[in-house]
């Protein structure tokens, strides 16, 4: 929460209108996030989290974008983790069913004009990150992460750091690193729209049969 106001912060002293998704330290539902940032027309959405790892180690900012399909297994546990988050009920087959076919009305709809320009966002973000944080190895990924589906601009989660690494928490709880981390994202959000074109809208859904 604390980086997301700092992040709110350098973006309105630099122009932009930056919407949070929550203003305190309460849950909001996946989906609810998603229909937030199309309430307010966003042009980017970035959802902004803290990592964690079995391997106390690891360290670096990690970018997702959307696919139906994780990119690896590692991708696949992170959206599987990130899913359970919000009060949702309890999976069964046939809700995981509808949730699918959900999902891909959903991708089809909004997010497949966004594709190119979300991989383009996540690329910039974590070249920038990995030049903020010294790190090289780590790079952009795909996850089938419900945050992300359904909403009608380029979209990236930002795993910022490793909030189970030390070093990284004790940085993660720095005031001074939050505001680099801040300034860093908004200047890639600044390199993303210098080169950003437009998107056409969200074409309206076909009416049902013998509706008018």
């Amino acid at each position: 929460m604390a980086l997301a106001k700092t992040v709110q912060e350098v973006l309105a002293r630099r122009g932009y209108r930056a919407v949070l998704t929550r203003s305190s330290d309460t849950g909001v539902g996946l989906e609810d996030r998603a229909a937030s940032a199309n309430a307010a027309k966003a042009d980017v959405f970035v959802s902004l989290h803290a990592n964690a790892s079995r391997v106390p180690t690891a360290h670096g900012t990690e970018v997702y974008y959307l696919s139906l399909d994780a990119s690896d297994r590692a991708a696949a546990l992170l959206a599987e983790s990130e899913n359970r988050a919000g009060d949702s009920p309890a999976p069964t087959a046939e809700r995981n069913a509808a949730a699918r076919d959900l999902d891909l009305i959903l991708w089809d709809l909004a997010q497949n004009q966004h594709l190119a320009a979300s991989a383009r966002l996540a690329e910039i973000i974590q070249a920038d990150f990995n030049r903020l944080l010294g790190v090289t190895t780590r790079g952009v990924k795909q996850a089938p992460l419900r945050v992300l589906i359904g909403v009608n601009a380029p979209a990236v989660l930002v795993e910022v750091a490793f909030i189970t690494n030390p070093d990284e928490e004790r940085k993660l709880g720095a005031e001074e690193f939050r505001r680099q981390t801040a300034e860093t994202l908004a200047g890639s959000l600044d390199a993303f729209f210098r080169t950003a074109t437009a998107v056409p809208p969200v074409p309206n859904a076909p009416k049902a049969p013998g509706k008018p």
